[in-house]
């Protein structure tokens, strides 16, 4: 049975951590000592890999009424609570203050691991640190800052919607070893900007935490959408593909999908003659209308004009994108 909270708790000066945080002057974090007595909380840990948490220094302890017990290595850190929440799917969240040491002692424990590296708990013997290749190597890389990484990714999505992007590809060259940002520019791909090769795991999890998606699995393709508000109010919404490549990393593509007014079909700028025959197939009352181009051609414009100036009542459109 695990330990009761007073029994955690340590004595006043030992026990509370105050830590400063973003938009508050102080908050104060209960310390947990590493204890062998906590029961393994195996309905918290289904979801969560021995490698991940190792690397970012967090473990859930327990699931008391609703409420989750996480210990982590720096309770004020918004994006790993953000991290965090998401993955637990649950804001109900007690965040505990615990050293390295201790939270490695609680993985190891949890994880049946000796501190030789070998699974205890299973009847084979395993060697988790020969288990990944990627996740070594992921060890050796300087994290970003929090706001480092949130003003990056925020300030990538705003620029990309003032030069009217309708792409943006975040590629992790494992050769060269650096991220290379493009924004697809009228149906162009354009260099934008070149990060260093230790921020592709945290501009990748920052992008996976806007879109609600998986920041454990690394090796299945995943979608996902983000709604941005621009710091001028606008709403914008992203669509989110990642794709596993070589090497251990992914890479991501955000399309933009932007919110206008539909446009008439007399507003497109055609050509005289080529409105007119255009209009005229629109009066027919079957038929298949192909309409193809390049990404931010206006296909999408197109079509939307050409339903609103076909007969309301006497028709069906499907479409197909």
């Amino acid at each position: 049975m695990s330990p009761t909270s007073q029994e955690r708790t340590k004595p006043s000066g030992a026990g509370h951590k105050s830590v400063a945080r973003k938009g508050s002057s102080s908050e104060s974090y209960r310390t947990v000592a590493f204890d062998k007595s906590y029961a393994i909380p195996k309905n918290l840990l289904n979801t969560l890999k021995y490698q991940y948490l190792r690397r970012e220094l967090w473990i859930p302890l327990e699931n008391r009424e609703g409420r989750v017990t996480v210990v982590l290595d720096d309770p004020a850190n918004i994006l790993k609570r953000d991290m965090i929440e998401n993955l637990l799917k649950t804001k109900e969240v007690e965040y505990c203050a615990a050293t390295e040491a201790d939270i490695l002692k609680f993985i190891d424990h949890f994880y049946g691991i000796e501190d030789g590296g070998q699974v205890v708990s299973s009847n084979r013997t395993t060697d988790i640190s020969d288990d990944d290749e990627g996740f070594k190597e992921e060890q050796l890389a300087v994290d970003a800052s929090d706001s480092n990484i949130v003003n990056l990714v925020d300030d990538m999505i705003e620029e990309a919607f003032i030069r009217r992007a309708s792409d943006i590809h975040i590629e992790p060259d494992i050769k060269d070893r650096v991220v290379n940002v493009r924004f697809r520019i009228d149906g162009e791909c354009i260099h934008y900007k070149t990060l260093p090769y230790d921020y592709r795991s945290p501009v990748v999890s920052r992008v996976k935490i806007m879109s609600y998606l998986d920041i454990t699995e690394r090796r299945l393709p995943q979608d996902g959408k983000i709604k941005y508000t621009r710091p001028g109010g606008e709403d914008i919404e992203l669509r989110v593909a990642t794709l596993p490549t070589h090497g251990y990393v992914e890479d991501v593509v955000l399309r933009i999908l932007t919110r206008g007014k539909i446009m008439k079909l007399n507003e497109l700028q055609m050509e005289p003659d080529t409105h007119d025959r255009f209009r005229a197939q629109l009066k027919k009352p079957y038929g298949l209308i192909l309409i193809v181009g390049p990404t931010g051609s206006g296909k999408t414009t197109t079509r939307s004009g050409s339903i609103s100036a076909m007969p309301c009542g006497r028709s069906s459109a499907p479409t197909r994108t």
